[in-house]
């Protein structure tokens, strides 16, 4: 019984396994046996119930994989959902912004997202069209209200202009009148608009009027004298310009007129004005050749003065000299005891010094006045000053006098070296010979140079002059403001001239009884130029 039913179960396992469980069903419908039909009845139920297990599994599985396929197709599906929206929400954002260069993607599939982007972009196209629009009709509000202001600024000047102007139609009516136009005929602008270019201009008439329009509209411009007519009938002369315009098939004339009364008047004052400036001129022509002609006389004449004294003076001297000579031999072989003899000698002696001395004056003052040295150089001054006063040892020792220099401070100075030598030589012997009786002399010579300038000074103890009274004549010629010492008077005022004519200057500090102080300016700057 057990190996049978080993048999036949193994046999329907086979059979089942196989698929042919068919088979296993016509056993069970055949065998007699219970306990074997139930054995192979529940092994069979067993393997149906597997089958129906595996399909229902089966089942199952296919339906997640089909689940699985279309959650990934939804999840592709959301991802360009997302993607085609934020899209179309960039554009927006960008819109919202004001920039109009992105544009949303269209596919040519012409689904909902299609739509919504070209809804984007026609949003966009449409704000920036509007922007646009605005921002043109802003311009061109802008534009009209500058064009209003030029318009009123214009309209305001010509009303308020000093001239004349109006405008008048072919018919002759007067379409428009300023204020001054108005003021000048005696209207008001009411009354003005009533009249025509015949009311306020006596020499045109009807007949004339359309042949004066034909001409200005050919010719455009024009300028004409005429007369306008006031409204109590005075007429008054005008200078009239006339220009021609059309504006579509509007014709008009505008007019600018000037009132030449007060014009004429000037231009005849003018006139004669012109007249007596040219008889004035003729006659200053006239004075200017008369006055060259006396210049050049009087040129002509100091030159001869100037060569006449420089020639005087120069033979002069000559003989001056020998009878120096002859004096001095005289009073050397003479063995006379006379006193009234030698004092005749001793005063003829000194008569002949001062001779000589006014001799040699007038021929430095001919020398200054015929040619003055030009050429500058560069002066080692120290050095100068020390050839002048051995050229003065001895009136400087039989006076005592005192002199000290320091040229530390500027010991070099661009100019003329005769002509600084004389400058020098001047104050140094005017210093000695009018130093004071009662006291020794102090002289005291020094230099600086300060802002581009050359500063000599000169300073003594002497008697001093009195510059409220004389500062006016000290550097005149011929003038002595002191008789304790010999001289001729020229010494400053050759001076002076040298320093003007080298465009430099002297100054002078004195007090009565104390002393004077000469400080003389060289513009170094300006003749290290010249050099």
């Amino acid at each position: 019984m057990d190996s049978k039913i080993v048999a036949l179960v193994t046999e329907s396992l086979v059979d089942i396994m196989s698929g042919d469980w068919h088979m296993t069903e016509e056993i069970i419908n055949q065998e007699k046996d219970e306990n074997i039909r139930n054995v192979l009845d529940g092994l069979l139920y067993v393997y149906q119930d597997l089958e129906f297990q595996k399909a229902k599994h089966k089942q199952i599985t296919d339906e997640l994989q089909n689940s699985l396929v279309k959650l990934k197709r939804s999840n592709i599906t959301l991802e360009y959902a997302e993607e085609r929206i934020n899209d179309s929400l960039n554009v927006l954002s960008s819109i919202a912004s004001l920039n109009f260069s992105i544009k949303a993607r269209v596919t040519d599939d012409g689904d909902n997202f299609d739509a919504l982007a070209l809804a984007a972009n026609m949003l966009g196209e449409e704000l920036e069209s509007s922007i646009v629009e605005k921002s043109v009709l802003e311009k061109n509000q802008a534009l009209l209200d500058i064009q209003n202001k030029k318009l009123n600024i214009t309209q305001f000047s010509v009303d308020s202009a000093a001239v004349e102007i109006f405008w008048i139609n072919p018919a002759g009516q007067i379409i428009y009148a300023n204020d001054f136009f108005c003021h000048s005929l005696g209207y008001t602008k009411k009354e003005i608009l009533l009249k025509t270019i015949l009311d306020i201009n006596p020499r045109v008439t009807v007949d004339e009027w359309a042949d004066h329009w034909q001409e200005i509209s050919t010719v455009k411009t024009l300028n004409v004298e005429t007369v306008h007519k006031k409204n109590n009938g005075e007429t008054y002369p005008v200078d009239v310009s006339l220009s021609y315009h059309k504006i579509g098939e509007t014709e008009y004339v505008n007019v600018v007129g000037n009132n030449t009364v007060e014009r004429k008047k000037q231009e005849a004052t003018i006139l004669a004005q012109n007249k007596f400036l040219k008889v004035s001129e003729e006659k200053l022509l006239q004075s200017n050749r008369t006055l060259e002609v006396s210049n050049k006389k009087l040129s002509d004449l100091n030159d001869s003065l100037d060569s006449f004294v420089y020639r005087v003076s120069h033979d002069l001297k000559s003989p001056v000299v020998n009878q120096l000579s002859m004096i001095k031999m005289l009073k050397s072989h003479s063995n006379t005891k006379d006193e009234f003899t030698q004092k005749i000698i001793d005063n003829l002696e000194k008569s002949c010094y001062k001779f000589e001395s006014t001799i040699q004056d007038f021929l430095q003052l001919a020398k200054i006045e015929k040619e003055i040295e030009h050429t500058y150089e560069r002066i080692d001054i120290t050095n100068l000053i020390d050839e002048i006063l051995k050229s003065l040892d001895s009136i400087i020792n039989s006076s005592k006098a005192n002199i000290s220099v320091d040229c530390s401070k500027c010991n070099f100075v661009t100019y003329p070296r005769t002509n600084f030598n004389s400058i020098l030589l001047n104050l140094i012997t005017n210093s000695i010979k009018y130093s004071h009786p009662d006291r020794d002399s102090i002289i005291e010579i020094t230099t600086d140079y300060i802002d581009n300038q050359f500063i000599l000074e000169i300073k003594d103890n002497g008697i001093g002059i009195d510059l409220k009274k004389d500062k006016d004549k000290l550097f005149e010629m011929f003038i002595r403001l002191s008789y304790q010492a010999e001289g001729t008077g020229v010494g400053l005022y050759v001076i002076k001239k040298l320093l003007e004519q080298s465009g430099d200057s002297i100054e002078v500090e004195s007090e009565i009884g104390k002393g004077s102080t000469f400080k003389v300016y060289i513009n170094e700057k300006k003749h290290e130029k010249i050099k």
